[in-house]
C-alpha cells in the first residue's frame, strides 16, 4: 500500500533555510568535521561497514587499480587506532551489504571476481570468526541497501547485472530466516542510501542506469509493511552516498563526488543542510555512527581515499536544551540562555518574510544569560528569533496571536 506524499513548508531564506512549523524548534547549527587517523589497509572503495560495541568494522571493496579486497579492519575512535581482523569468509567482494544485529556483524551479496553473489555471512568479534548463514533468497546482486529496526534487518534494491531491483527482504537472525516484504513502489535502483530512525526505515537517492540518478526519499513502516514517499532529498540526484544517525535524525553525506551533509528530521519530514566535509567530495564512501557521532570514510575523491572524518553536532544540541522563551503580559519576550561556552552571542529577530527587525549582541564570560526583547509593537506578527554563536544557530519561531 502507498500513502500520499507529505506536504511541508520550506519558507524563508536569509542566509539559512527555515522550515516553518507552528511551535517548533529547529536547530541549524552546522556542526563540525574532524579529520581522524587514515585507514591503514589497502585503498578501498565501495566497501562495507558495521559497528559493534563502539568499534567500526570496515573492509572489502575495490582497491587501487580495481584490485578487489576481502580484508577487514576494526576502528576504535576512543584510541583513534586500527586493528586488522579476519578476512571476510566469502572471499573478495565489492558492492556488498552489511549491518549489525545482537552484537554480531552480517555481510553478504556484492560482486566477487566474476559473479554477483547471494551468500550471507556472520562475523563474531569475540572469536574473530566468520560463519556462513542461509543464502539471501532472491536474485544475486550488488549495490543493495540495508537497515535495522528492533531485532530484524531489511535488505533490498540493487543491481543483478541486467535489472535494477525494488524488492525488500526481512532477515530474522535468531532463526536464520528470510521473509519477503513489500516492494519499494516505482523504486528500482542500486547504490541508494539508507538509515533507520524512530522505528522506520528510509531509502533515498540511487542509480537507475540510463534513466539517471534519483533524489526521492521513501519511508518503510515494518508494522504495516507499507511504504510512504517523503520530502525529496534537497541535495540533488546522486548515487553512492554515505549515511549515519545522530540523536534520532538521519544524515546523508557525500555521493556523486559531493562534499555536503544533510540532516533529516523524520518527525517534521524536513531537511537541513549541515557543515561540508573539507575534502573536495566523495563517492562510494562508507558511513556509520559511534557514540552519537557520525563518520564518513574511504571512497573515491580526487583519488581512492583513505581519509576518515568525524562529525559532531554537540554545541547545537546544547543550545536546544538550554534555551527558554517567556512572554510577559506586555507581549515582550524574555530569553533565558544556558550557554555551552563563553563568547560572543547574537539574538536576531525577523518577520515571517525573513525581513530583519533588530538584533542584540552580548559577550558572555558566564554560562547564564537573560535578555528582554521589546516585542510589543510586533504583537500581531509571527516572528523568527535566531540565537547565534559562531556558526551555530538555534531558531525558534514564536507565534503572537
Amino acid at each position: 500500500m502507498i500513502t500520499g506524499k507529505k506536504i511541508y513548508l520550506k519558507g524563508l531564506s536569509f542566509g539559512i533555510t527555515l522550515f516553518l512549523l507552528f511551535g517548533s524548534v529547529v536547530v541549524l547549527g552546522q556542526g563540525r568535521w574532524t579529520r581522524k587517523k587514515d585507514f591503514v589497509g589497502p585503498l578501498q572503495t565501495a566497501a562495507i561497514s558495521f559497528v559493534i560495541e563502539g568499534q567500526a568494522y570496515i573492509g572489502l571493496g575495490d582497491g587501487d587499480f580495481s584490485e578487489r579486497q576481502q580484508g577487514v579492519w576494526a576502528y576504535d575512535p576512543a584510541q583513534d587506532e586500527w586493528v586488522q581482523k579476519a578476512d571476510f569468509g566469502g572471499g573478495i567482494r565489492t558492492g556488498a551489504t552489511a549491518f549489525t544485529l545482537d552484537k554480531v556483524g552480517y555481510v553478504g551479496l556484492g560482486f566477487s571476481a566474476q559473479n554477483y553473489e547471494k551468500d550471507w555471512w556472520q562475523y563474531d568479534p569475540m572469536i574473530n570468526q566468520w560463519t556462513q548463514k542461509k543464502d539471501f533468497p532472491a536474485v544475486a546482486r550488488a549495490g543493495a541497501i540495508s537497515f535495522v529496526i528492533k531485532d530484524k534487518a531489511y535488505i533490498g534494491t540493487g543491481f543483478d547485472g541486467q535489472n535494477y531491483l525494488n524488492d525488500l527482504w526481512e532477515y530474522d537472525a535468531l532463526n536464520d530466516d528470510w521473509i519477503s516484504r513489500a516492494n519499494l513502489p516505482n523504486g528500482e535502483r542500486s547504490n541508494a542510501v539508507s538509515f533507520a530512525v524512530q522505528g522506520k526505515g528510509y531509502i533515498a537517492t540511487g542509480n537507475l542506469g540510463f534513466l539517471g540518478f534519483k533524489d526521492d526519499l521513501w519511508e518503510y513502516d515494518p508494522a504495516q509493511d507499507q511504504w510512504t514517499q517523503k520530502a525529496d532529498f534537497p541535495g540533488g540526484e546522486r548515487i553512492s552516498a554515505a549515511s549515519f544517525v545522530i540523536d534520532g535524525k538521519g544524515y546523508i553525506a557525500t555521493g556523486s563526488f559531493a562534499n555536503d551533509l544533510w540532516e533529516y528530521d523524520a518527525s517534521l519530514d524536513t531537511w537541513a543542510e549541515k557543515a561540508k566535509i573539507s575534502n573536495g567530495g566523495l563517492v562510494q564512501a562508507v558511513g556509520f555512527t559511534i557514540n552519537n557521532r557520525g563518520y564518513v570514510a574511504l571512497g573515491i575523491g580526487s583519488d581512492v581515499e583513505k581519509q576518515v572524518w568525524e562529525f559532531t553536532n554537540s554545541l547545537s544540541q546544547s543550545f536546544e536544551q538550554g534555551i527558554q522563551f517567556i512572554t510577559d503580559r506586555n507581549r515582550n519576550i524574555q530569553v533565558k540562555l544556558e550557554l555551552p561556552q563563553h563568547g560572543e552571542f547574537q539574538i536576531k529577530v525577523y518577520d515571517l518574510l525573513g525581513r530583519f527587525l533588530f538584533e542584540k549582541r552580548f559577550l558572555k564570560n558566564t554560562t547564564q544569560h537573560e535578555e528582554l526583547l521589546p516585542m510589543a509593537r510586533h504583537a500581531s506578527q509571527i516572528l523568527v528569533i535566531q540565537v547565534v554563536f559562531e556558526d551555530n544557530q538555534l531558531i525558534r519561531r514564536v507565534y503572537h496571536p
